[in-house]
C-alpha cells in the first residue's frame, strides 16, 4: 500500500503572490533547534553562503526578516519566522 504524505507550500497573499522557497521551512526548523546558522545547515547539505542568500531573498519577499543573526550570539528565529513555523506545524 502506498502512503500519502502532504506537501505544503507557502506563498505571499495579495495582487502578486510570490511562492516561498521550499527550503526555508526546514532551514528555520534547524535554526530553531541548533541556534547557529553553521550548525543548522549541516544536516540540510546547504552552504553557508546559500543559506544567507536564501534568508535574505525570503526577507525581501516577505518584507521582514525570518531570522535574527547576531555576531557572537548565533541565530534565532525572528517573530515572523516563529509565526510561519507555527502555521506550518498547524497545517501539517
Amino acid at each position: 500500500m502506498t502512503k500519502l504524505v502532504p506537501d505544503i507550500g507557502w506563498r505571499t497573499a495579495g495582487s502578486e503572490p510570490a511562492p516561498l522557497d521550499v527550503r526555508i521551512v526546514p532551514l528555520r526548523r534547524e535554526i530553531r533547534g541548533r541556534t547557529t546558522l553553521r550548525a543548522a545547515i549541516a544536516p540540510l547539505g546547504m552552504s553557508y553562503r546559500g543559506a544567507w542568500d536564501l534568508l535574505a531573498t525570503q526577507a525581501r519577499v516577505l518584507g521582514a526578516p525570518l531570522v535574527q543573526m547576531t555576531r557572537g550570539r548565533g541565530a534565532r528565529l525572528a517573530p515572523l519566522g516563529e509565526r510561519l513555523l507555527a502555521a506550518d506545524d498547524a497545517a501539517r
